[in-house]
């Protein structure tokens, strides 16, 4: 361990406070990939016991409403239009498509989503996909001092996942030396590019027109093409 001294003069300073940041490294080495042992066989095993259905989580955040500003000078924040669309999947492994919109304008007050899917529950407290945003452009949004700080002025909710079979893992684990150190399954790339053109048919015939002379004609391409001498 590294030991640094330093020499702070009190005369410097106002405040009876003194305060300075302190820089923290860790480095670990990574064990390698461990494998899973098989509880099947245990039949007191109960795995409804470890799964812990998720809720709805509320707090406070800083503003992405400017991510969903239009060019529009005089309607900057345009309502139900989707500002990007796409997929992806969720913890189940379902297929969902999310929008990124403004959901609704009640005054100075915004409501967006990003990633949610687009249905009759989209902006309302029963919304179970995506990320729903409560914001104020102008005065920020009031929010309980338990959930705020200084730099935050808009309020946040999404549903969360809980506890099941697709974020944790709940079957012993041993180390296999054969994987010490290995952290990634193996990854075979096979990206192969073949560029064969598009005139490869007439490819001879198209060479000879770089060719000026016999003597060039022997020595074009170390004997690409072949002379019949009589």
């Amino acid at each position: 361990m590294e030991i640094i001294k330093k020499i702070i003069n009190r005369r410097e300073f106002s405040g009876n406070d003194i305060h300075f940041k302190v820089n923290i490294l860790q480095t670990m080495d990574n064990l390698g990939i461990l494998s899973d042992i098989s509880h099947e066989s245990d039949t007191n095993f109960d795995i409804n016991a470890y799964i812990k259905s998720g809720g709805q989580i509320i707090g406070a955040t800083n503003s992405r409403l400017s991510e969903l500003k239009s060019y529009d000078a005089l309607e900057p924040y345009k309502v139900s239009f989707d500002m990007k669309k796409k997929g992806y999947k969720d913890f189940k492994g379902d297929d969902i498509i999310g929008v990124d919109r403004v959901v609704s304008i009640d005054g100075d007050e915004v409501k967006y989503v990003f990633n949610a899917v687009n249905n009759i529950k989209l902006g309302t407290l029963e919304q179970s996909t995506g990320i729903l945003y409560t914001d104020n452009p102008i005065s920020g949004v009031i929010i309980p001092n338990e959930l705020t700080s200084t730099d935050s002025n808009t309020e946040v909710q999404f549903m969360s996942e809980g506890w099941n079979e697709t974020n944790i893992s709940i079957s012993p684990q041993i180390q296999e030396e054969y994987l010490l150190g290995i952290i990634n399954t193996p990854e075979v790339k096979t990206d192969v590019f073949i560029d064969r053109g598009v005139t490869s048919v007439l490819d001879n015939h198209l060479r000879l027109s770089e060719i000026e002379t016999l003597d060039h004609l022997t020595r074009y391409g170390n004997g690409f093409y072949k002379i019949n001498r009589k």
